[in-house]
């Protein structure tokens, strides 16, 4: 079904003139108070989570530094390529296929953006001569024109103030000259086909061979017309839907195509040949089809096979390629016009929005272009030097359609070939260095091919549900805007609770890769593994930091083969196996760009003892409750709680049993410091499996380092010849009640003569006041996600997070969450959130019912500037769109109408007219909700300040660490 947002864009771009009038209305009025003016304006730096006018800002210094690198662009004249945005263009071309003659008028109009203009300048080679210009109705002869290599300049008769609406008309024509494949406009014959076709390419650099533009990659077009006249019998192909077709005098034909999809100015194309039209559908939603419009040659091969029944084939997969692409993603992002293709006789194929222009039609280049529409046209990279974001992707999409639709040996065979042809150079980086040319950008062993291994090792880093998922929330962030290699990072962390920077410092910033050496030795259920790497450019990348997947087989019966991740580094890895390996093999599934690596048993290669990650403890539960009382389900511990040093200890003595298992309950003071652990075992001969959880006591699970997760697990080793352990973590587990539990379960082989557990000085891990903790229900063994700890009582939960409307989220830490029963003032639950933002409720006494949850975020207001206001109007305007929550953050007079009284309002306060709004300085509202107190809820808070539509605020209780709040995701809300 068409989205809001695009019939928002349709409309936009018919009524135009009219919508953009009323914005000019209100930018007068800013203009009076005297904010938006010159350098006194005070613009927000925009933040980088945003593809708004704002955030277009920022492309300026971006632009400099690219132009100013010594590409020798524009590089002197090219300045404040952000001077104005670009909403629509109207082209108007007389286009052959004998030649790249083209003739006409382009159309585009505009809106200052910072400033007082007072010369206008656009690019468009010297090659094409302009007859004249109609800037704002007033026009200008060619000859009135200044012409420096590209730039086209003139002074305007009236300065423009920031907000000022401008169209501006050029009539022009000529020959491009352009040669090669990156050349603008191409004239040439299909040898196969034997007709003639032209076409554009405007990536990276060829745009000015044939319009007048400004090469902004952070400038997206809004909408745009395309209307394209030829002799017959040849057709013009163009973006979106075919609008109208008219017969003209002299056999001619006129095309117009119209498009109100947002995009990058590389992306707008035409292609002219003799076609003929072939249509299909895909369904990527449930009750909704995509028109899919492939023009291909009207022509005959040598053996009288027409080009459709060539290609026809090949054709039909593309709708199945676009479902399962969105399933993959998600939905295909320009389902209200269609998809297509072009055909053209160039060696390859180039993804122009909505109609990619195609050479010919394999099922990887169909794939490839199509996967652009995402990862290129959705989302476009930021700079050239992030294009490996557009076709590292793209090149991806190739290897996910083969394993989706073709099987895993056709994708295998896929990534073979391009691991290869990523390791032919190893001097340069993906990403591609400033002031680079087209042949570097589009570096086929880098920025093509090395850029879909990085991705492919990501996702097995992370895994198929984190990856995939990240990815997807990376598209919906970034929809019609740009995004930086940095920004796409992020997104993958905040996804996944992982830090990134080293592997994108050693694969996509770094050079070269590496070459694996593994040793490996057995012993009993004893596994080590020592892992060595050289490198190819140490001198820029000195080691490769990501995990290397091997593979275990076992000769024993019944025992199943086992994928082991190795950590990277030298140090001997110890593992605890359950039979004898038969085969050790280093990443068999083709994961990892390397050399030609070897992994050889070292029978001498020994290490410390190893902990079993598969144990289950059976018939053993223990409890230290308040004051080192214990607790027991099963057999008796003679125990004693003392302090030593300052810090907490328990001494266990005297186990006779084979199993024992411990929980600690720790105050307030542990929550959110520093602790370690330190367990010792003594005589030296014992061997210890071991289990550790750090649990809130209401049985949230988290890590003894870095976010929230559901289990941990991590190595217990020997130091040294101590027989001890460390553990250490920072940031205790959140304690809704004021206290923690700690579990440690432990299973012996051989004899235990004693375990003691030391926290650090000042961790005190035993509730001097005596807090009731309930006894323990059940250990339950998870197959090897190990033991989870369980209190009695617990019970479903209410849970979520409280966070600030940026992406990626900024969660608010210490805001107060009260929950109270609908139709009363009672309040019967209050919590305040932890560092990550999350709040947790169990049931209340009396049950579940009608329930009013109430936010407090605890910040002042704040984040509300002059590009706040120029939203506003802009959204009153129809010049852009907003969520629910931007609309009512812009709603400051509160009357439920977001329009340019309140850009008025927003501006008045900036300049301290006024002090408050007519609203609540926080955009919240409360949730009402019915919950049966039967199963667990989430409910997510996403708060704003009022008039901050952009959000660019950062709160002083905000953090964007991430990790997973408590409880099932069942519910979202977003005020």
């Amino acid at each position: 079904m068409p989205s809001s947002q695009s019939e928002e864009c349709v409309s936009l771009g018919m009524n135009e003139i009219q919508k953009q009038g009323v914005i000019r209305m209100v930018l007068r009025a800013f203009l009076g108070l005297g904010i938006l003016l010159g350098g006194s304006a005070t613009w927000a730096q925009p933040t980088e989570q945003h593809g708004c006018v704002q955030a277009k800002l920022g492309s300026m210094q971006r632009s400099r530094l690219w132009n100013e690198s010594g590409l020798g662009r524009a590089a002197a004249l090219n300045r404040g390529a952000d001077a104005y945005d670009i909403h629509y263009y109207r082209f108007d071309l007389n286009v052959t296929t004998a030649s790249t003659a083209l003739s006409g008028n382009v159309l585009f109009r505009a809106i200052v953006l910072q400033g007082a203009m007072d010369t206008f300048w656009f690019e468009l080679r010297s090659f094409l001569t302009i007859d004249s210009v109609v800037f704002n109705g007033q026009r200008y002869l060619g000859s009135q024109l200044i012409r420096a290599g590209e730039v086209v300049k003139f002074p305007l008769n009236q300065t423009l103030p920031t907000g000022s609406n401008l169209e501006c008309r050029v009539f022009y024509g000529g020959t491009p000259s352009g040669t090669g494949f990156f050349a603008g406009v191409t004239s040439a014959a299909s040898s196969t086909w034997g007709v003639r076709a032209t076409w554009t390419l405007s990536e990276p650099f060829g745009a000015p061979d044939w319009f007048p533009c400004k090469q902004d990659l952070w400038d997206k077009i809004d909408s745009v017309d395309f209307v394209g006249s030829c002799t017959n019998p040849n057709k013009v192909a163009s973006n979106g839907l075919l609008f109208s077709t008219q017969a003209l005098p002299n056999n001619r034909s006129r095309f117009e195509w119209r498009t109100r999809y947002p995009q990058a100015f590389y992306l707008i194309a035409f292609a002219v040949a003799p076609y003929t039209e072939y249509l299909n559908y895909a369904r990527p939603v449930p009750g909704d089809s995509v028109l899919i419009q492939h023009w291909v040659y009207n022509a005959n091969n040598s053996s009288g096979q027409s080009c459709l029944n060539f290609w026809l084939t090949n054709l039909n997969q593309t709708p199945d390629m676009l479902e399962r692409f969105s399933r993959q993603w998600i939905a295909y992002p320009f389902r209200v016009e269609k998809y297509g293709h072009m055909m053209a006789p160039l060696g390859g194929g180039m993804e122009h929005q909505t109609m990619s222009t195609m050479g010919s039609f394999s099922t990887d280049l169909v794939s490839h272009e199509l996967a652009h529409q995402w990862f290129g046209d959705l989302v476009t990279c930021a700079t050239w030097s992030d294009i490996w974001l557009n076709e590292g992707w793209a090149s991806y999409g190739e290897y996910l359609y083969r394993q989706a639709a073709l099987g895993q040996s056709s994708a295998n065979s896929w990534m073979t070939s391009a691991q290869s042809s990523a390791r032919s150079v190893t001097n340069a980086s993906v990403y591609v260095p400033a002031g680079a040319d087209e042949n570097r950008i589009f570096n086929f062993a880098l920025t093509y091919k090395k850029g879909a291994c990085v991705l492919h090792m990501l996702r097995h880093e992370l895994g198929d549900t984190v990856f995939f998922r990240a990815a997807r929330q990376y598209l919906l962030g970034r929809q019609h805007a740009v995004a930086t290699t940095d920004e796409f990072r992020q997104y993958l962390e905040a996804g996944s609770g992982v830090n990134l920077q080293p592997f994108f410092q050693d694969w996509v910033y770094g050079q070269g890769h590496p070459t694996y050496s593994l040793s490996w030795n057995q012993s009993g259920n004893n596994l080590w593994v020592q892992v060595n790497q050289a490198v190819t450019t140490p001198s820029v990348t000195p080691t490769f930091r990501n995990k290397i997947p091997i593979r275990l087989t076992f000769s024993n019966t019944g025992i199943p083969a086992h994928t082991l991740w190795l950590q990277p580094g030298t140090s001997v890895q110890a593992y605890t196996v359950s039979g004898t390996i038969s085969t050790f093999s280093l990443d068999p599934d083709q994961i990892l760009l390397k050399g030609s690596s070897t992994a050889t048993r070292n029978n001498n290669l020994t290490g410390c003892r190893a902990t079993d990650s598969t144990f289950a403890l059976q018939g053993c539960v223990a409890v230290v409750g308040p004051r080192g009382r214990i607790f027991t389900s099963s057999g008796t511990f003679v125990d004693t709680l003392r302090n030593v040093g300052g810090c907490d200890s328990l001494l266990i003595q005297q186990v006779s049993l084979s199993s024992a298992c411990v929980a600690l309950v720790g105050d307030s003071a542990c929550q959110g410091g520093n602790a370690s652990l330190r367990l010792q075992s003594n005589p030296r001969t014992a061997v210890i499996a071991w289990q550790i959880r750090l649990v809130g006591d209401l049985g949230s699970f988290g890590p003894p380092v870095g976010g929230w997760v559901d289990s941990f697990w991590g190595p217990l080793q020997w130091s040294g010849n101590t027989g001890a352990w460390t553990i250490s973590w920072s940031g205790s587990p959140r304690a809704t009640n004021g206290s923690s539990l700690l579990g440690l379960s432990l299973t012996t082989m051989g004899t235990l003569g004693s375990l003691r557990l030391d926290t650090a000085a000042g961790a005190h891990w035993v509730q001097s006041t005596g807090i009731p903790l309930p006894p323990i229900q059940s250990l339950q063994a998870q197959g090897n996600q190990g033991l989870i700890i369980r209190p009695c009582g617990q019970g479903p939960t209410l849970s979520g997070r409280v966070s600030y409307d940026r992406t990626p989220p900024l969660y608010l830490q210490g805001a107060i969450c009260r929950l109270r029963r609908l139709g009363t003032a009672q309040v019967v639950a209050v919590d305040t959130t932890d560092s990550m933002g999350n709040y947790q409720f169990t049931v209340p006494q009396g049950g579940g019912g009608d329930f009013v949850l109430e936010v407090s975020p605890l910040s002042p207001w704040g984040g509300v500037n002059a590009s706040d206001a120029l939203q506003v109007a802009r959204y009153f305007g129809g010049g852009i769109t907003w969520t629910p929550l931007r609309i009512r953050s812009g709603d400051v007079n509160n009357n439920f109408v977001t329009n340019g009284t309140d850009a008025l309002l927003i501006s008045r306060r900036l300049t301290g007219l006024i002090s408050t709004f007519a609203v609540a300085d926080w955009v919240i509202e409360p949730a009402q909700f019915t919950w049966n107190g039967l199963g667990s809820i989430q409910l997510d808070w996403v708060v704003l300040c009022a008039g901050d539509v952009n959000g660019s605020y950062q709160p002083s209780n905000s953090t964007s660490r991430v990790g997973s709040s408590a409880g099932n995701a069942q519910n979202r809300r977003t005020p």
